[in-house]
């Protein structure tokens, strides 16, 4: 089963390519970081990420998921916008 903060993971790993600055613009650990994505390569009928010496690639797998996580990551910041006006 998908998890938020695993997904956040995943859009931060694809953006930075590295564990180390998806942990630091998450503001956690490079080995939570690192849990999160073995965990969801693991689970996925497919990968989702590798690994090509220290930085990391998202799969097509794993870009349409950080697509659908943004997507969900905006509609949920108009449903947070929209509630305080």
């Amino acid at each position: 089963m998908l998890n938020w903060d695993d997904l956040r993971c995943l859009v931060c790993l694809g953006r930075g390519q590295t564990l180390s600055s998806a942990a630091l613009a998450l503001s956690t650990s490079v080995s939570t970081v690192s849990r999160r994505i073995e965990r969801m390569n693991a689970d996925a009928s497919e990968p989702i990420a590798t690994k090509n010496g220290t930085t990391w690639q998202l799969t097509e797998h794993g870009q349409k998921l950080a697509q659908a996580a943004l997507m969900f990551q905006e509609n949920l910041d108009q449903i947070e916008g929209a509630s305080v006006e």
